[in-house]
């Protein structure tokens, strides 16, 4: 597909060169409407290549799109999972700790260095986790500007999806 496109772009930038100013006239009465040749008498190049160059930034469009929102759900979804995962793990490694602190009244050294090796690692998770979702919440408000772009383009109003990360250790 990039090999076409570039060979595309390559023969354009030539025929304009050979062609000079000299543009081909579409003929109106051959049943071509005039809003499918506006943007071609433009072009210095034939009507068939600039049709085919049309054809193939179409589907470019239409793939930008398809990309755009499908890893604009995918950021959104890994945010939300990953803001879940990581405040629960905040709970868990409280209480971890609070019960740590429990045995330990009780006299059980080892398994209140247990409780706490795994509250500590719980509060590791906690911070890797919520770092992620708000990487992953940033990402996809990027997308979600570039869809609005591409959006407008085409006179379509894309409803705003918002991630708001919280974190509940701050």
């Amino acid at each position: 597909m990039k090999i076409n496109f570039m060979w595309l772009v390559t023969s354009a930038f030539f025929t304009a060169i050979i062609n000079g100013a000299t543009t081909e006239r579409v003929d109106l009465e051959a049943g071509v409407s005039l809003t499918e040749t506006a943007p071609l008498l433009r072009s210095p190049i034939s009507v068939g290549l600039a049709q085919r160059a049309h054809n193939i930034l179409e589907a470019d469009y239409e793939q930008n799109l398809v990309d755009l929102i499908h890893t604009r759900w995918f950021f959104r979804k890994t945010a939300n999972c990953t803001e879940a995962l990581g405040n629960t793990l905040l709970y868990i490694g409280s209480g971890a700790a609070s019960v740590a602190a429990g045995i330990k009244l009780i006299g059980s050294e080892d398994l209140s260095n247990i409780f706490l090796f795994a509250s500590t690692a719980c509060f590791a998770a906690h911070i890797t986790f919520i770092g992620i979702a708000k990487c992953s919440s940033r990402e996809q408000s990027e997308r979600e500007k570039q869809l609005v772009t591409l959006a407008d383009e085409v006179g379509f109003k894309v409803v705003s999806l918002e991630t708001r990360v919280t974190d509940d250790g701050e």
